[in-house]
């Protein structure tokens, strides 16, 4: 926000209308492992690990990395951090946070929902487990 306000201010003589309203921002990342096979080829060479063991271990250890920077950064920033299930309005909870804590700019808050989504899961094989897509109950982290 302080870079855009930074950018406004340099620019203010040559600025003739600026638009201001309340939205999100999302950022999707892609890796081209869309199919189950190309994921097993990610695991398998990209990552160098045992199917069993990314499962098992590595994919649910970066995801409590994942939710941990979270809570960390929302504190950091004096910021809530707040856990739900089910369906939950996002607008909603980010309209009612402006309003509770007076926020005018920067960092709302951080929402984690657990909603299902398509994701990789192992199951067994005739010679070696493999994955296959199928949607399971994630957290889901809306900055």
């Amino acid at each position: 926000m302080k870079t855009v306000c930074a950018f406004v201010a340099k620019f203010a003589s040559l600025i003739t209308l600026k638009f201001s309203c309340f939205d999100r921002v999302i950022f999707k990342g892609h890796l081209p492992i869309c199919y189950a096979s190309a994921f097993e080829k990610f695991v398998d060479y990209g990552l160098g690990i045992k199917r069993c063991e990314f499962a098992e271990t590595v994919a649910p250890r970066w995801s409590e990395r994942l939710v941990g920077h979270a809570r960390h950064y929302a504190s950091q920033r004096g910021r809530l951090y707040e856990y739900r299930q089910g369906d939950v309005d996002k607008d909603v909870w980010a309209k009612a946070q402006l309003q509770e804590q007076g926020i005018t700019e920067g960092l709302i808050g951080i929402l984690c929902v657990q909603e299902t989504c398509s994701t990789f899961k192992l199951r067994k094989a005739e010679g070696r487990p493999e994955f296959h897509s199928c949607p399971v109950p994630q957290r889901v982290l809306y900055y």
